[in-house]
């Protein structure tokens, strides 16, 4: 073991897109910030996202619906990337994927 467990925080990208101010406070406390009301910054949208790289653009939330809306079933997208898959092979790589991601589970304790 490289790192104590108590020295790793793992966080989900789905947290902070479905929860970000319960997920930005939890990480900000974790690290031992002071408290901050990540509404403001949240409500605006999301940073880094797709084609908009960096911190000085947000996406906002009307945006990343409208986009999530448009993309098809069958394909694998982050708001500007897009990657049609077919059924056979999204199950491949799941299926190769799915004991990594369930040991990762297992070391940090995130499902």
């Amino acid at each position: 073991q490289r790192f104590p467990q108590e020295n790793v925080y793992v966080i989900c990208t789905e947290d902070l897109r479905d929860h970000p101010d319960e997920t930005m406070s939890k990480i900000s406390s974790y690290l031992g910030l002071p408290e901050f009301d990540f509404t403001n910054v949240t409500n605006k949208g999301m940073y880094n996202v797709g084609f908009h790289t960096g911190y000085d653009t947000v996406t906002s939330w009307e945006e990343i619906q409208e986009k999530s809306m448009e993309d098809a079933d069958d394909k694998i997208s982050n708001i500007g990337y897009e990657v049609e898959l077919s059924e056979e092979l999204e199950k491949d790589l799941k299926a190769f994927f799915e004991p990594y991601n369930e040991r990762l589970f297992q070391m940090t304790g995130v499902n």
